[in-house]
């Protein structure tokens, strides 16, 4: 293991952002052989992020848990977490409260989770800057993925509601809103944008 590998957060060496459980879910995109004892490990982060995104999926409309406060709650509870941290935390980064009902079929609103949990998942090593620029594509891969038949994907393809272009640079622009300068000042949408293009092509 290289000492960059070794210096990422043990989420993100695993390809599984949002820490999920071995269990006996046998997910799409799991690494072989697993040498994590706790943690699953995906081939990619696209993988890992789908398989975050269908128990979140699950948590809402399977189990009815739809607001920030349930979510987190199921997914770090707090015999293991510091679960009102998590809440606060959570909610702080997307700008709303812990009662916000979360709809699943939102992509911007569920990128905008899935971004906040892995800041809380994973320390200071995701800052908004760094999902911006590294990890918004596998997120986006990951939630089209989960979105799972082809009836839901083209829904997503072609309904006004749903149109994946458009949530997805709602979904950029949310997160550029925060993104800062070495001096913590926040940016204008088009530097943002310009900064991650450079960034891209370095």
């Amino acid at each position: 293991m290289n000492k960059e590998r070794k210096q990422k957060p043990r989420g993100i060496r695993n390809n599984n952002p949002l820490n999920i459980v071995q269990t006996k879910d046998n997910w799409q995109g799991l690494r072989e052989p697993q040498y994590d004892k706790r943690f699953c490990e995906f081939i990619d982060m696209a993988h890992g992020y789908r398989a975050a995104f269908i128990i979140l999926k699950n948590y809402i409309k399977k189990h009815g848990w739809n607001t920030i406060e349930q979510i987190i709650s199921h997914w770090a509870p707090k015999n293991e977490n510091d679960t009102a941290i998590y809440i606060f935390s959570v909610c702080n980064f997307m700008d709303e409260k812990k009662d916000h009902v979360m709809d699943f079929g939102k992509m911007a609103d569920m990128l905008m989770l899935a971004s906040a949990m892995t800041v809380v998942e994973n320390g200071s090593f995701y800052n908004p800057q760094k999902l911006y620029y590294d990890l918004w594509k596998p997120m986006y891969d990951g939630y089209k993925m989960a979105l799972g038949s082809r009836r839901n994907l083209a829904a997503l393809e072609y309904s006004p509601d749903l149109h994946h272009e458009i949530h997805d640079v709602e979904f950029q622009e949310l997160l550029a809103e925060r993104v800062t300068d070495k001096d913590n000042n926040h940016l204008e949408l088009d530097d943002a944008f310009k900064i991650r293009e450079a960034y891209s092509q370095a």
